[in-house]
């Protein structure tokens, strides 16, 4: 649950060096930022995008641009 990582700050092992990375950039760049919950039914374009339904959101929101996203490679264990 992304709320709940970034609201506490904690994370399974397996899911650490993205916080871990997220954490670095907001102090480095000095960004103040809140997650909260919004319920799919109050933000249906994000639900449609996390259900990979792309269609569903561009009816949606025509002019939406969607990018391929590459996640970082990350060594596992890598001192950083």
């Amino acid at each position: 649950n992304t709320v709940q990582l970034f609201n506490s700050l904690a994370a399974m092992p397996s899911m650490n060096w993205i916080l871990l990375g997220v954490v670095d950039m907001v102090l480095e760049a000095d960004i103040d930022f809140r997650v909260f919950h919004i319920p799919g039914s109050h933000n249906v374009v994000a639900d449609h995008l996390s259900r990979l339904w792309n269609d569903l959101a561009l009816k949606v929101e025509p002019d939406l641009r969607i990018y391929a996203f590459q996640p970082p490679q990350v060594t596992l264990g890598a001192a950083q």
